[in-house]
């Protein structure tokens, strides 16, 4: 029996090759799941998507995406629909998670929240000509009315698995050296999923309403393929919050010595600036993380107070955690977010004095984004 062909397409150009964890996961997860599907992962950053989508000409194609991609995957599902109007386009992701009544016409499904179960199971529903009223999660237009079909719920397991040989080979080349992190063939990874904080411009709260951990003998089993098989030296933990748990990190710490990989493979990690402290970073040092991304997001309390709903972080908490991480050796990158609203030029301003702060002392790189 010829198998369904499932395209994964990633569309944005990932111009420093941060992993795509999201549409790597999804695509793992139907190759393991569905043994009558052929997956592939189809990506910007390396690949003519339109060109290679032609190529394996794919029943299925899942996108997920962010607001700012959102039009970008409108215009690739109408011409791909343009050239092929039986091909099924699936979307997913933070943008249509938390605004589904954008949900465009020219798709065939919208998935909100987590993805993997809804995914496999419209699949499923193409391939055997089934229903899908009773799937969890979708959202579809059914006679011209955008129809919400019954909310999944929570759950508690986190099944994370990734096959890394889906993804494109130029992810792992020695030749990149990222002017931003300095190593060798870096790769980035989850130990966990979700956050327990609430901030306001956030997608991470509606995608997974609740934080859960991977087994930590999981992790390292994903490292140990990763540093023998796809020789990556370095280690970007993409949690949202890595430094919280120190307990977790110590337990981290003791397993990567017993596989022989402490200080074989180094990490960087991200968090927010208030959770930094001299024992965090001590821990952090142990386990030879090399550099954070913290998320100053403004330089003005103002700001930060309506937009952290965290009334324990500060600008003074952000000074206080590059003069930890200067301490104990580990650099330092962060963001700041400009146009959020209710912003005022003085509020912008605080900001941009703040780059200069962080600039003349030791922070590497501060990344600017205008907010969407």
């Amino acid at each position: 029996m010829e198998k369904t062909k499932f395209a994964m397409v990633s569309l944005p150009v990932n111009e420093y090759r941060f992993s795509i964890l999201g549409p790597l996961f999804l695509a793992t997860y139907i190759k393991r799941k569905m043994e009558n599907v052929e997956v592939k992962i189809i990506d910007n950053t390396f690949e003519d998507v339109e060109l290679e989508v032609k190529k394996f000409d794919p029943d299925i194609i899942g996108i997920t995406t962010f607001t700012s991609f959102y039009q970008d995957a409108i215009d690739f599902a109408t011409m791909v629909k343009k050239d092929n109007s039986k091909v099924k386009v699936i979307v997913g992701g933070p943008h249509i998670s938390s605004l589904p009544e954008s949900f465009d016409k020219v798709f065939d499904y919208g998935v909100i929240g987590e993805g993997e179960k809804a995914l496999s199971d419209i699949i499923d529903a193409i391939i055997n000509n089934k229903s899908i009223s009773k799937i969890k999660g979708l959202i579809y237009y059914k006679n011209n009315k955008l129809v919400y079909n019954q909310k999944k719920e929570f759950s508690k397991e986190l099944e994370w698995e990734l096959d890394y040989n889906l993804l494109n080979k130029g992810y792992f080349q020695k030749t990149f050296v990222s002017p931003i992190y300095g190593f060798e063939r870096s790769i980035g990874i989850m130990t966990s999923l979700g956050c327990p904080f609430k901030c306001r411009f956030c997608s991470v709260g509606i995608c997974w309403s609740k934080i859960r951990f991977r087994e930590l003998d999981d992790v390292i089993k994903e490292i140990e393929d990763l540093y023998y098989n796809f020789k990556v030296k370095h280690i970007h933990l993409y949690d949202d919050l890595f430094s919280t748990n120190i307990p977790r990190l110590k337990e981290f710490h003791k397993k990567l010595k017993d596989a022989g990989l402490l200080g074989k493979i180094s990490f960087g990690c991200q968090t927010k600036s208030n959770l930094i402290t001299e024992e965090v970073c001590m821990h952090l040092k142990m386990l030879n993380i090399k550099i954070i991304m913290i998320g100053f997001e403004s330089a003005s309390d103002r700001i930060l107070k309506f937009i952290k709903n965290d009334p324990y972080i500060s600008v003074e908490s952000h000074k206080k955690a590059i003069e930890a991480c200067k301490k104990y050796g580990i650099a330092v990158q962060g963001g700041i977010i400009f146009a959020i609203p209710g912003e005022k030029i003085e509020d912008m301003q605080k900001s941009l004095d703040f780059i200069d702060y962080g600039l003349k002392n030791g922070v590497g790189r501060m990344w600017p984004q205008v907010l969407v």
